[in-house]
């Protein structure tokens, strides 16, 4: 994939556009933009370490449940079965290609309802993917048998590391180095549609993950609680004045004959800041406050989510159509102590993602707003003495209005050792892709069909572009979609 080239004329003049658009004084709530009634929104809750997927939705039909009892350990001091009749029981739905009947985890119980209601899919079987893989190829490629047929199959590269499949989740990078996140050019894809939003596109509480960072996209950082303020300037009773000011001191270096390309990007770069934190401030300052996700200090999940539906609310003041959020819950490499350590971390999840419908629910924006999990890998379905080992094949949730749920997608592996998908220590192979996953949200939030190749590169490799979790949607904006973009690889 290409990058355009900048000159310095070139840069200065975007540099000096940008900052044009967003520190003229007299800074209002609207924008020139139509007024978002056409929003959607994608939130990505990253679940960083590795979920262990097989306690978290787990078969509780007798033949199932007890292979997954033997395979973990029912009863043993090493053992991380839980009891069968622990688990929320499911109706699988019909899209899942296994047997028997299914139950989520006993923590869950805001998920449970909201799947019992329709509103939360689960995507099993799920992970980072070149092309479909059998045992066989993955054996032969990673140099255990010998078959000169399938030595050469691709797989995703570093499989098993943390920081390698995050960035494989994030990017769907497969074999190559992919600068940019598929979310991030799926904001690319719909630039032209997103130009004159009043608050930026791509947006994280955790620093400035790829998966949001794009060609156009660039993500803009906020912290957990908000934004950072700027003391002086967005506070007290001479912030307008000393405001301006520094919006004169920038506008005078942008326009300055004698500054430098690097003092002029600095200059932009400052007054950006200075704009976004205003803007920001304004957007949760005005936001209401949700009984569900409470003010509290700290940086967890609820918090994250908090801030994340303060900003949602206020769409319409900045005519905001199209955002997508990253926020992160730590805590889930449980090598040690999983069967004290996850529970705790599945009922902070539950309590968040509850909280969060419920804030969604109360501004009428259940249906427009779609949130899903990733995490690095699934784990082993083998225990190491005291929790389980990095994998490969996993499950996540969406959930929202929209979601076609109440149903478990894609496929649940028979968990015992020695089966056609399992490579050893009870790690599996997935049969969904990463890419597909990505596709079936994408194409919600307005990526047309022609446009998804660019944005999850390995889509062709596989014969379901649309996992079904989802509505279809084609959109008008392929016409506008950048040419890099169709198609790429």
């Amino acid at each position: 994939m290409s990058r355009p080239q900048f000159n310095r004329r070139q840069f200065i003049q975007q540099a000096s556009a940008a900052f044009a658009a967003t520190a003229l004084p007299g800074f209002s709530l609207s924008s020139q933009a139509s007024v978002g009634s056409d929003y959607k929104a994608l939130v990505c809750v990253f679940l960083n370490g590795g979920n262990d997927a097989w306690n978290t939705v787990t078969p509780i039909s007798t033949a199932e449940y007890a292979a997954y009892a033997s395979a973990r350990g029912h009863g043993e001091t090493w053992g991380l079965a839980l009891d069968q009749s622990q688990f929320l029981s499911v109706d699988k739905g019909s899209k899942l290609q296994a047997e028997g009947n299914y139950g989520m985890h006993p923590s869950l119980t805001a998920c449970h309802s909201l799947y019992q209601q329709g509103d939360l899919a689960v995507v099993s079987g799920v992970g980072p993917l070149v092309k479909p893989t059998t045992t066989e190829q993955y054996r032969a490629a990673v140099g255990i048998i010998e078959d000169p047929s399938n030595s050469n199959h691709p797989l995703p590269s570093s499989l098993f590391g943390h920081n390698t499949q995050s960035n494989q989740w994030h990017t769907l990078n497969g074999t190559q180095n992919r600068p940019y996140g598929w979310a991030g050019r799926a904001l690319d894809a719909l630039h032209p549609q997103l130009t004159n939003q009043g608050l930026p596109a791509g947006i994280s509480t955790q620093g400035r993950p790829n998966l949001l960072t794009g060609e156009f996209s660039i993500p803009y950082a906020i912290d957990p609680n908000g934004i950072q303020r700027f003391e002086g300037l967005t506070s007290g009773p001479f912030s307008p004045s000393r405001a301006a000011g520094y919006r004169r001191m920038m506008t005078a270096t942008l326009e300055s004959d004698t500054a430098s390309l690097y003092q002029k990007g600095f200059a932009q770069v400052q007054a950006s800041a200075l704009e976004n934190a205003l803007k920001f401030q304004q957007a949760l300052d005005r936001a209401p406050s949700f009984v569900s996700l409470p003010d509290g200090n700290g940086d967890g999940l609820a918090t994250q989510l908090r801030t994340v539906a303060k900003i949602i609310s206020a769409h319409e003041d900045f005519s905001v159509n199209r955002q997508i959020f990253f926020v992160e819950d730590t805590g889930f490499d449980t090598h040690g102590e999983q069967m004290s350590t996850q529970p705790k971390l599945l009922a902070d999840l539950d309590h968040a993602l509850g909280g969060f419908a419920d804030a969604l629910k109360s501004m009428g924006m259940w249906d427009k707003v779609v949130t899903f999990t990733q995490s690095d890998f699934g784990r082993t379905l083998t225990s190491n003495g005291d929790g389980s080992d990095h994998g490969w094949s996993g499950l996540q949730f969406v959930l929202g209005g929209a979601v076609q749920g109440g149903q478990m997608v894609g496929s649940y592996p028979t968990l015992e050792l020695g089966t056609s998908n399992e490579i050893g220590n009870g790690n599996f192979i997935p049969d969904i892709s990463a890419d597909q996953y990505a596709a079936t949200l994408a194409n919600w939030f307005g990526v047309p069909d022609s446009a998804l190749d660019g944005v999850c590169p390995h889509l062709a490799n596989f014969s379901e572009r649309h996992l079904g979790f989802l509505p279809e949607s084609d959109s008008a904006v392929s016409r506008m979609i950048p040419r890099w973009l169709r198609g790429a690889r």
